[in-house]
């Protein structure tokens, strides 16, 4: 994984002379003292807003490189609250990452257009190629009723920077990868499109990544099933808890929407008959939007 303070680096963000550990904070040698000290002092008195958001990106990647490796964390974690005011360590993680991909979104990239949608190719490998050119072919087989709820679809070359913030909401033990994930119309894909070029799960991710998107443009940015109360009673009258083990063990409605999605995408007539509630939602969800209405 090419590291965030790396990528900060590529885009321009900050200066190529950053290095972690502690770059800015305690290393004497990475940073000239005199402009550790001005960067300082401007973001202590806002002299410069430039600086400012220099000192406070610096920091924030600092910090995330440092609870990812398992050191010093509760001095990072002291840091970060610094920075975003005293909460919770999965908020903090939230409010950082956030930084780190506004910051990946930033670097050079690569766009083409496909059938409407904006593909964005972050990096450069023969992995990106190849998964593009296989995103255009599964993407070719959603109907434009249901693809009409995306803007875009980014592939990376690195790993997703909310990893460690799902690692701590959801209490993962040991390492947490994540493939893809979607919403708010758009899907980012990680790690050079692996999940895109693996043929088992390549339609399948895209349309689970596709149920977020629904979920959102149903909720206007935000999640419908966590705002209104029909997806739950469907389950419930479903009557066999969640869909899947990831939506079990994420504890978490919207992954019970995409997946049912995805199941009800896959063998439509088989979900029908064990899912019968949620069966019917998708039915008029599919049937709205091929009306053109929300």
């Amino acid at each position: 994984m090419v590291n965030s303070l790396s990528l900060a680096i590529q885009s321009g963000l900050l200066s190529s002379t950053a290095r972690i550990p502690r770059a800015l904070l305690n290393n004497e040698s990475s940073i000239p003292p005199a402009r550790r000290i001005e960067i300082r002092r401007n973001a202590q008195f806002g002299a410069n807003k430039a600086d400012i958001e220099y000192f406070k990106n610096l920091r924030i990647l600092t910090d995330l490189d440092i609870i990812r490796s398992g050191q010093e964390v509760d001095l990072a974690f002291k840091d970060l609250e610094e920075i975003y005011g005293p909460s919770s360590r999965v908020d903090l993680l939230s409010w950082a990452t956030r930084v780190e991909l506004k910051l990946m979104l930033a670097r050079d990239h690569t766009t083409i257009s496909y059938i409407g949608i904006k593909i964005n190719i972050y990096g450069n490998n023969a992995k990106l190629e190849i998964a593009r050119s296989r995103l255009e072919k599964i993407l070719s087989k959603i109907p434009a009723s249901i693809l009409q709820t995306i803007d875009g679809i980014s592939i990376f070359d690195v790993q997703n920077p909310e990893d460690i913030y799902w690692k701590y909401a959801r209490n993962y033990h040991g390492d947490f990868c994540s493939s893809a994930n979607g919403g708010g119309r758009e899907i980012y894909y990680w790690n050079s499109g692996g999940a895109i070029t693996n043929n088992e799960e390549g339609l399948g991710t895209l349309i689970h990544e596709l149920g977020h998107n629904i979920d959102t443009f149903l909720g206007n940015g935000q999640f419908w099933t966590e705002i209104n109360p029909t997806w739950q009673n469907a389950m419930n009258r479903d009557g066999k808890g969640f869909i899947s083990n990831y939506s079990r063990e994420s504890n978490d409605i919207r992954e019970d929407f995409a997946d049912s999605f995805k199941k009800y995408m896959i063998a439509k007539n088989y979900f029908r008959l064990l899912y019968p509630n949620r069966a019917s939602i998708i039915d008029n969800i599919l049937l709205t939007l091929e009306n053109g209405k929300k």
